[in-house]
């Protein structure tokens, strides 16, 4: 039933971007919206007020009846594996089941619990600490990674730290690159969001054991793949644009899709052996497209061949989210007379519409071409003059 009403939630909308377009029938499109909408807020409503009023957990010596909002299971104690948290729920109870007894149950975790609940749920092994102890026990006996288990467990606290700042950055690097005004993006940005991911990288070879690539469930490891993964989701347009490649549009989005799936097939960690397999599809994905961007970004880098500037008039200036300005170009060859190319703060203000600009086409380093525009310092600027 969720399905269903998001599904009539998702067409409703549709239907109201048609109508705000200006299609025909724009009548029979409110009206289908209106229905639409009611029936998709309906659904939910009705499946949110059945889970409250029918979801009920019974408790025997030897059993457990739960009744969900459509659907009711009764499931033996001695079939019950042990319980974990559910994914994505703070209280949420997850119970594991033998082979052939069916799959998973899954707790609500606002359902009210008394001390006769308390009491029985303890009977069930906790397999998250469990795993956890096996993880942690794990790390603190290799001897590779410290003399005694005190020496290693103080590295490993460090590296913890440590995790958690990279991805704290990450998260930063990730917000300032995507939402921040492309005039505010500097290639020290760009540069300081490269090397928090070969950083990242870097860290599996140099913290080996200590880290893990891949976040598993109750792993006492840290894992690096946040600092590679959020910035490329942005990195990719960011070089794009910032360096005015002219090949690197379609790979840009490639990889950013890559860097998409690839933080969605790996997180949540996952415990089972499909899971993690999965799981290291998403990293490599990750991994292929922040390395895939930092090649691009070094093609324009140390690409120092020298290239005669041809005048070009500036046609229109803007700021925003796409290119910073825009150029038209003298050329008659040219497929396209009027580009958007992105320029430094200082060019920007130095140029206005009218004045005569410098425009250096460049082959790129492994042939990935890009091109950079600077006011010329031979022509005069009625931005200066102004």
């Amino acid at each position: 039933m969720v399905i269903v009403a998001a599904g009539l939630l998702v067409f409703a909308g549709w239907l109201v971007a048609a109508r705000s377009t200006g299609t025909a029938a724009s009548k029979h499109n409110d009206v289908a919206a209106g229905i639409l909408l009611a029936g998709g807020f309906g659904s939910l409503t009705t499946w949110i007020a059945a889970a409250g009023l029918r979801t009920r957990v019974i408790l025997s010596e030897n059993s457990l009846d739960y009744r969900g909002a459509f659907l009711s299971r009764s499931v033996r104690v001695a079939d019950i594996l042990g319980r974990r948290r559910a994914p994505s729920q703070t209280n949420g109870i997850q119970f594991d089941l033998r082979p052939g007894r069916g799959r998973r149950l899954r707790m609500r975790g606002d359902l009210a619990r008394d001390e006769w609940f308390e009491s029985w749920l303890a009977r069930i092994p906790d397999l998250d600490a469990e795993e956890r102890t096996a993880s942690l026990t794990g790390v603190l006996e290799d001897r590779t990674l410290g003399a005694t288990a005190d020496d290693v467990a103080v590295r490993l606290k460090r590296v913890v730290l440590l995790g958690r700042i990279g991805a704290a950055l990450a998260v930063v690097l990730l917000t300032e690159l995507q939402f921040g005004p492309i005039r505010w993006t500097t290639q020290a940005d760009i540069a300081t969001a490269f090397a928090v991911g070969f950083a990242a990288l870097l860290s599996l070879v140099l913290l080996r054991g200590l880290v893990t690539l891949v976040p598993t469930r109750n792993d006492a490891r840290p894992s690096p793949l946040l600092m590679v993964a959020l910035p490329t989701f942005v990195l990719p347009f960011r070089v794009w644009v910032q360096f005015n490649l002219h090949d690197g549009r379609w790979p840009s989005i490639v990889a950013m899709a890559l860097a998409s799936l690839g933080l969605i097939c790996a997180l949540p960690p996952a415990s089972s052996a499909s899971g993690r397999a999965l799981a290291k599809l998403g990293a490599c994905g990750c991994i292929i497209a922040f390395l895939g961007t930092g090649i691009a970004w070094l093609n324009v880098g140390l690409d120092r061949r020298h290239v005669q500037p041809v005048r070009v008039a500036v046609t229109a200036r803007s700021v925003g989210k796409g290119p910073v300005w825009r150029i038209g170009i003298d050329d008659r060859n040219a497929a396209s007379s009027d580009r958007g190319l992105f320029v430094s703060r200082a060019d920007y203000e130095a140029l206005q519409v009218g004045d005569t600009a410098c425009l250096s086409e460049h082959p790129g380093l492994i042939g990935l071409r890009w091109a950079e525009v600077h006011s010329c310092a031979d022509a005069p600027s009625r931005g200066n003059a102004n």
